[in-house]
């Protein structure tokens, strides 16, 4: 849009906003619980080891023995696939994962829609304002030009119809103002900031805006939407799922040892 101060709030929006941080979040916590589930494709393999003293009674002149005892053992277990089933689950976690990035994208979407919308509002407000006082000045000139025409060519109506204009466009400028105030609120929120936060918007007339982008084909445009994809991958999280469902019911292969 032509408009520096405005990249400015989206790139920041983009790394401060609070839905956004915790989108990211999710996102972290989606990537590990699919490496924890795809390691139960692996061998688990782990260490135990123990140490003890015992103490026992022996006939005389032997009296009491003592020992030491010491052990140590490495236990392996491996799962054979031969349903798919670990397979399958590894697939479904790594749909969640998508779907969680996708989400991340259609927020950070949204997201830089709202900022735009609530800068634009910012400034719209502010050029009101300044269409309103432009207006009651004129409205002022025009009343004092009446109070000296008063009595010759003019009346007291005249006088009093022209002061409730000017009453009007006063009202009219408290009404911007709060809802100039509104808008400012709502970006420095959507910016990760604390409210009767100043953000200096510098600008007083709205931007020229661009031609509008190529939309292309209906099938397209959907394919690329952050939401239709995520509900793919979830659609088909639930159906791998639904093959680990299926697998459950069948026998099992496990293979277990111990080194001690």
């Amino acid at each position: 849009f032509g408009a520096p101060q405005l990249d400015t709030f989206v790139t920041a929006s983009l790394t401060d906003n609070l839905d956004l941080r915790s989108a990211w979040a999710r996102l972290d916590q989606a990537a590990a619980a699919a490496r924890q589930v795809g390691s139960s494709r692996f061998p688990q393999v782990g260490i135990e080891a123990g140490a003890g003293r015992a103490r026992s009674l022996a006939p005389a002149p032997l009296g009491a023995v003592e020992s030491d005892q010491f052990s140590i053992s490495v236990p392996a277990a491996y799962e054979i696939d031969i349903w798919s089933r670990l397979r399958n689950t590894t697939r479904a976690s790594e749909e969640d994962f998508l779907a969680a990035r996708a989400d991340l994208e259609g927020l950070a979407t949204t997201l830089v829609a709202q900022v735009s919308e609530a800068w634009f509002n910012v400034v719209y407000q502010r050029a009101l304002l300044r269409l309103l006082d432009e207006q009651r000045e004129t409205s002022a000139a025009f009343r004092d030009l009446i109070l000296l025409r008063l009595g010759v060519e003019a009346s007291a109506p005249d006088v009093y119809q022209q002061q409730q204009r000017i009453d009007g466009i006063e009202a009219q400028r408290i009404l911007v103002e709060a809802q100039l105030e509104v808008a400012l609120q709502r970006l420095a929120l959507l910016l990760g900031r604390t409210p009767n936060t100043d953000l200096a918007v510098d600008r007083s007339d709205l931007p020229e805006l661009p031609h509008p982008p190529a939309i292309g084909i209906p099938t397209s445009l959907l394919a690329g939407r952050p939401d239709v994809r995520a509900a793919n991958h979830r659609f088909a999280a639930a159906d791998y799922r639904a093959a680990v469902a299926v697998a459950d019911q069948l026998p099992a292969l496990r293979l277990t040892g111990s080194l001690s």
